[in-house]
This record gives C-alpha cells, sequence and structure tokens, in this order.
C-alpha cells in the first residue's frame, strides 16, 4: 500500500462519493476535511448523519483555505475549473485514485 497517514487531505463534494471516501479515509486513520459547494439543508443534514464528527464547511471554494491541504479528493461532480478549485495549487486526485492506493500492488486489478 502507498499510504501517507501524514497527509492532509480534503474531501471534496459531500455527497455519496464523498461519504464513500470519508469511510475510507477513518479506516485508515487519515487526517481529512471535506467540504462542499453546495449550501442545501437537506444536503447538509444528510452529511451530518451519515458521518457524524466529521470536520465538514460547505459554501464557496476558497484557495488559500484549500492551499492548506496536501492534497484533495476531488468528487466527480465537480468540475476541475470551479472557481477556487482551479485556483489551487494543491494536488488533486479522484476517488478512484485515492481507493486504488489501498488495492495490494500485486493483485489484478480490472476496470
Amino acid at each position: 500500500m502507498d499510504l501517507i497517514a501524514s497527509t492532509r487531505t480534503l474531501v471534496l463534494g459531500a455527497g455519496p462519493t464523498g461519504q464513500a471516501v470519508v469511510r475510507h479515509l477513518q479506516s485508515l486513520g487519515q487526517r481529512f476535511v471535506v467540504q462542499d459547494t453546495r449550501t442545501t439543508p437537506d444536503l447538509i443534514a444528510a452529511f451530518n448523519v451519515a458521518c457524524p464528527d466529521v470536520e465538514v464547511h460547505f459554501g464557496p471554494l476558497d484557495p488559500v483555505f484549500l492551499d492548506q491541504f496536501d492534497e484533495i479528493v476531488v468528487s466527480p461532480g465537480i468540475p476541475p475549473n470551479t472557481p477556487g478549485l482551479a485556483e489551487s495549487e494543491s494536488a488533486q486526485i479522484s476517488d478512484i485514485q485515492l481507493f486504488r492506493r489501498a488495492w495490494p500492488a500485486q493483485q489484478p486489478l480490472v476496470g
């Protein structure tokens, strides 16, 4: 496994993909924060029920905030040209790239 437990990670997206990433990072004991650009009460309530005790921010993306993370796991519904994200210098990866790291190197993987 190629995992870095000390990496500070931002999970960008609080929907189903972001929640799956949260569960994965929690299982690894990795530090992370979640952010979503949407501020709908239904999304906020659903996330808080599904992922209690997780630090989460809702609202516009601020590149200064984003740049304090080593890596941003971007959910597939968030375009790379989203204001704030496009200006960030933090490394950006997909959920698939994150999950691939946990796959044993000698184990075949079909996608």
